[in-house]
């Protein structure tokens, strides 16, 4: 394990972490083993057979699969295909890193130096190690059970809220005889994903746990049976549920965890765990609004740097809006949530609080590309997924908002109430008004928006004094509320214009909306 330094970069096999000019590029692991071979060669000559052996374990890859982890190597360290000031292919040959290398060695016993010197307090993430998984029959080849944890990884490092540490260490031969604590003990690991896989001819049953390598408890735990006639897609699909369900699993743990820690001595990643761990698993409450944007002050005090507590202290914020938003609410808004972009334009959640704010605001066309550009950085978050789907209901154009909600349902069971309520919203658009209500009741149905939904779906089925019933209430929160108010109100000012918007403002006018 080394420190190497070439150009403004610094690669750290231990910590599988690279630094450009002191600032840490997400990569992710496969692009990360590409890389630090090169780095490892020395200058010298690296074959594609020679990369498809270590890198790829074997596995037999197309030109353009190489040539598509080449430039992502390339674009990690500030280099193009162009340019090659850093990575040149050379023909028939391979390809050679031609900056001048460095080997740092940190004096014994301060290893994390690299950290402690050129990285800010927001790295305290967790680092998990994915590590071979099991084969539970003689029948199922080595590819394939290497390919499942190699695929979970990949995916995994998606999610920016922990480092995950490429296979290219976690599978090295000299660990094989070697017990997964000791092994992640060497590499810094927190926490240990493992597994186990099953079937006769084809994988039948996948096995995975979250273990911790501090107290050696397992945290998670599920087991997943793999259907359907096309085996690949089936493969897929498998991937992206035990991703989505570990993410959330290890957000718990680690939230639970923050909870639990002095706060003068949180990080500021750990002050927006806990400004999280309030606000998304909360009932909706001003006073839990109100101390969810403490740690995230505090995270941002830590960090001003730190866009995605900027984000989430602008989506809690709202909570402090007029009802409708005023104007200055609304720029004041863009003003701030365009410094978090600033500070990471690469963060999924920033994306997609930029984008919810956008349609807020009538600008349906950058919405949607923000709420787009979320799920295409990370496809995995089921926040992200129900998030576009019930953005996506307020469109003229919406004939895939459900879909993405029920992927979102599928990817995440143990979700949080608000799920229902942001399927409710879609389901009104497609008229399918019992539903909505059904729906609704599953949730916690008791803010603003929930009256208005009742009271127009109620309306639409003719139920006139169940309407009428939410309206009551919903004045009993808003005395303001009338039909002026709902034109320019959330939900209604993110609606284009379109026979949705129109249904919904007729069904609370059939209410008694005046």
């Amino acid at each position: 394990m080394a420190i190497y330094q070439f150009g403004r970069c610094v690669i750290d096999s231990d910590k599988h972490q690279l630094l450009v000019s002191g600032i840490r590029r997400h990569i992710e692991p496969q692009v990360f083993d590409l890389l630090l071979f090169l780095v490892e060669q020395g200058g010298e000559v690296v074959s594609q057979d020679a990369l498809i052996e270590t890198v790829w374990r074997g596995r037999i890859v197309s030109d353009s699969a190489i040539s598509v982890r080449i430039n992502a190597a390339r674009k990690a360290v500030g280099d193009d295909g162009s340019k090659q000031a850093i990575i040149k292919t050379v023909p028939r040959r391979g390809f050679r890193l031609i900056a001048d290398i460095e080997r740092l060695d940190p004096p014994p016993g301060k290893i994390s130096s690299l950290s402690n010197q050129q990285e800010n307090d927001t790295d305290s993430r967790p680092v998990v190690g994915v590590f071979p998984f099991e084969s539970l029959s003689e029948d199922l080849p080595p590819y394939l059970v290497r390919g499942i944890a190699e695929d979970i990884a990949t995916e995994l490092s998606r999610f920016p809220d922990f480092a995950v540490i490429a296979p290219y260490s976690t599978f090295r031969h000299d660990f094989r005889d070697r017990d997964h604590f000791e092994v992640a003990s060497s590499l810094g690991i927190t926490h240990i994903v493992c597994g186990s896989l099953a079937g006769q001819n084809s994988l039948e049953r996948v096995t995975v746990s979250l273990v911790s390598t501090e107290s050696g408890t397992t945290l998670w735990s599920e087991r997943y049976d793999v259907h359907g006639d096309d085996y690949f897609k089936a493969q897929d699909d498998l991937v992206q549920k035990i991703v989505s369900t570990l993410n959330q699993g290890l957000n718990l743990h680690l939230m639970e965890a923050a909870r639990s820690k002095p706060p003068a001595s949180l990080s500021a990643y750990e002050a927006m765990l806990r400004g999280l761990f309030i606000y998304k698993w909360g009932v909706g409450s001003m006073d839990e609004a109100e101390q969810a944007r403490f740690w995230f002050d505090r995270a941002i005090e830590l960090d001003p740097d730190y866009g995605r507590a900027r984000a989430w202290r602008e989506c809690v914020h709202t909570y402090w809006w007029s009802s409708p938003p005023s104007e200055s609410d609304l720029s004041d808004a863009m003003d701030r949530i365009n410094r978090a972009m600033n500070s990471d334009q690469s963060d999924h959640e920033v994306h997609r609080i930029k984008g919810a704010l956008h349609m807020c605001c009538g600008e349906h066309e950058l919405g949607d590309y923000h709420l787009a550009k979320a799920v295409e950085v990370n496809p995995n978050d089921a926040h992200i997924l129900v998030s576009i789907g019930h953005y996506r209901g307020y469109l003229a154009e919406n004939s895939d908002d459900l879909t993405y909600i029920d992927i979102a349902f599928e990817r995440n069971p143990l979700h949080p109430h608000w799920y229902w309520q942001h399927r409710a919203v879609a389901l009104f658009s497609h008229a399918r008004y019992e539903e909505v209500i059904n729906n609704l009741f599953r949730s916690t149905g008791e803010s603003e928006v929930a009256h208005l939904y009742f009271a127009a779906a109620y309306a639409q089925l003719k139920k006139i004094e169940k309407a009428k019933q939410h309206l009551q209430k919903l004045h009993d929160m808003n005395s303001d509320a009338n039909i002026d108010w709902l034109n320019i109100a959330y939900p209604t000012r993110c609606y284009e214009e379109s026979e949705h918007r129109s249904r919904f403002i007729e069904g609370l006018r059939l209410a008694g909306l005046k």
